[in-house]
């Protein structure tokens, strides 16, 4: 099983294998474009750190593109660079 986040109201959590692995909260943006998304980490690995992402929805995709925890540039496009993270999600 890989890895599976679950949206709370603005409050998240990731579990890998069934282990929650990271906590926090999350503010989007959906004004700007592309729509911004703010993961303040609360537990985890990366504890009191914020990661800042842009994301897009097209149909029954979403897509994201997150910078590292603690990076202080937002990505600013959906390339795929060395410290960003870009998951590509369809609706099944």
């Amino acid at each position: 099983m890989g890895s599976l986040s679950r949206l709370r109201g603005a409050r998240y959590e990731e579990a890998v294998n069934g282990t929650v692995n990271e906590r926090g909260t999350i503010t989007v943006n959906p004004d700007t474009n592309p729509m911004t998304i703010d993961f303040t980490i609360t537990e985890g690995v990366a504890q009191n750190k914020t990661q800042l992402g842009i994301f897009s929805v097209t149909g029954e995709t979403v897509t994201f593109c997150l910078a590292a925890a603690g990076a202080t540039v937002r990505p600013a496009d959906f390339t795929s660079a060395r410290d960003h993270l870009l998951i590509i999600a369809k609706k099944q």
